[in-house]
């Protein structure tokens, strides 16, 4: 693993919830890449510890902190941690989540849906809400006239709703409303946006990874590109979006 040259990130300090896995340890090892400084939160301290090695590897501080991001406490001790250690956060990704797939509306447990509601976007309305109030508060990032980035991953299943999904379909539809609303109520001091994956190969699938390539015939999704997504192909939006060349898109 090297550094990329290019370095758009260095001197920024950047918060990746759920970065033990998946997406969200593509982007924080890219990021690292990048030369920004990297808090990983998780759940899973393994996980987590994986992407921290990978992240030390690069020379680039980095801080691990377990947390439960549907737990308003967890959080609010998440941030505070944060501050205190870098007294900033430049970009905040709201990456962790969890997925539902295969059971339709009116077999769905209320216990699981109650669980994706409380992850995808409690968990998002919390890491934005707790590291908002202080990213509102400081100084402008180095060479920025914003004081900060947040990054949200919503899905392509938060612009159409798919069969046997609708409780994570109802959770990433949250994720951009609550994107739109509060990119209006924070600019022009931060800059709010979502990303929205389609099927992407990560462990959050469970049992069903190995079938991934069924899942578009079945909820009648076209994939365009005929494959399955990976975890770095999504790193280059996430390194646009936390880099200056997004400074006036929210």
């Amino acid at each position: 693993m090297t550094k990329l040259t290019s370095a758009r990130l260095e001197n920024r300090i950047v918060l990746i919830t759920g970065a033990g896995r998946g997406i969200g340890q593509a982007i924080a090892i890219r990021f690292a890449q990048e030369s920004a400084d990297v808090i990983i939160a998780d759940i899973d301290p393994v996980g987590a510890q994986e992407t921290a090695s990978t992240i030390k590897e690069l020379d680039q501080e980095c801080l691990v902190l377990e947390v439960d991001v549907s737990k308003s406490d967890d959080v609010q001790k998440m941030t505070n941690k944060v501050y205190e250690t870098f007294n900033r956060v430049d970009i905040l990704v709201n990456n962790a989540g969890i997925i539902q797939a295969g059971d339709p509306l009116v077999k769905l447990p209320e216990a699981l849906f109650d669980k994706v509601v409380a992850i995808n976007l409690r968990g998002t309305y919390l890491c934005s809400k707790y590291v908002g109030q202080k990213m509102l508060r400081q100084k402008k990032m180095l060479g920025s006239k914003l004081r900060g980035k947040i990054i949200n991953l919503s899905s392509m299943a938060g612009k159409e709703g798919y069969a046997f999904s609708s409780v994570y379909c109802a959770t990433k539809f949250g994720i951009i409303g609550l994107t739109q609303a509060m990119a209006k109520e924070v600019a022009p001091r931060i800059t709010v946006n979502a990303i929205c994956p389609g099927i992407i190969k990560t462990s959050l699938w469970g049992p069903l990874e190995e079938r991934l390539s069924e899942i578009p015939s079945t909820m009648n999704i076209n994939i365009y590109m005929k494959r399955t997504g990976t975890p770095e192909d999504i790193t280059p939006m996430a390194i646009f979006l936390a880099s200056p060349d997004s400074d006036y898109i929210t």
